[in-house]
């Protein structure tokens, strides 16, 4: 207990006080991916504008991760942040601290440390706690190459796992429901859970090009894919049922456009200009 409340006033300290508002430099406006109306995340024809970004204003009633929200995360992985804990992390297969923690470039086996880019806290499992989604950062910021590459800090069975994420600039949703690109103009719905060391993605809906063309195949009824296997048991729909199913997932209106506020946005504040 005693562990535990001294992890809490350090967290009030670094993050200007208990209970008190973020500073105006906590608080952060930033991009927002522009989608044209009745446009889902994945049409083909439209992969272009779907990458388009713009410096708006969040849109009304939007949920947006602040540095106030880094409380509400287990305290074993709020001590990681301190210096205090540790963590194994799948793709590595190694225990690390926060400051020792390197990730081994896929391209030509050079490890890198890290800082922490922008981040999201939600609970996308569905489990009664908070989990930590953090882009990663080269500390030599002259090399990049593993710019845009995601962990996910879990606590299960009291140890903190970090588990790689690879789809391209996940949108999360209170309910858990996750989407992302895993392609230029593929795009995934799924569920996350996690047990120990294992993550097992349950792909809802999909949608994919058709060859070389600009036509775009909707699928519905995937089974559990843990990490990369083969993934099966799809059956293609219309884009119409498409749309109505993501609706429905969503517990979003009826229509073939995901409200704008519907998601919880990622910080734009990096993680590491906050703990360090």
């Amino acid at each position: 207990m005693k562990r535990k409340l001294l992890i809490l006033i350090g967290i009030c300290a670094l993050l200007s006080g208990c209970g008190a508002k973020p500073s105006a430099s906590t608080e952060f406006s930033g991009f927002v991916t522009e989608q044209k109306t009745g446009i889902l995340p994945g049409d083909a024809t439209e992969a272009a504008e779907a990458e388009k970004t713009t410096e708006e204003p969040d849109p009304e009633g939007t949920v947006r991760t602040t540095a106030e929200d880094l409380k509400k995360l287990p305290a074993e992985i709020q001590e990681i942040f301190f210096g205090i804990g540790k963590f194994y992390d799948t793709g590595e297969k190694k225990e690390f601290t926060w400051k020792s923690f390197q990730v081994t470039d896929s391209y030509d086996g050079i490890s890198d440390s890290v800082r922490g880019g922008e981040f999201l806290v939600s609970d996308i499992d569905m489990d009664g706690e908070q989990e930590l989604l953090v882009y990663l950062m080269p500390r030599d910021l002259e090399r990049g190459s593993i710019d845009g590459e995601v962990r996910i800090f879990d606590l299960s069975k009291g140890t903190v796992y970090a588990h790689p994420h690879c789809f391209r600039g996940s949108d999360v949703y209170p309910n858990g429901i996750m989407g992302g690109a895993s392609s230029a103009s593929d795009y995934d719905w799924y569920r996350i859970s996690f047990d120990g060391e294992k993550e097992t993605e349950t792909v809802l809906a999909f949608s994919r090009r058709k060859g070389n063309s600009d036509n775009t195949a909707y699928y519905i009824g995937h089974g559990e894919v843990v990490r990369e296997e083969t993934r099966d048991l799809s059956r293609e729909i219309s884009r119409e049922e498409y749309c109505a199913y993501i609706m429905q997932l969503l517990d979003a209106p009826a229509g073939d456009d995901i409200p704008a506020d519907l998601r919880i946005l990622w910080s734009n504040e990096h993680l590491s200009d906050i703990i360090e």
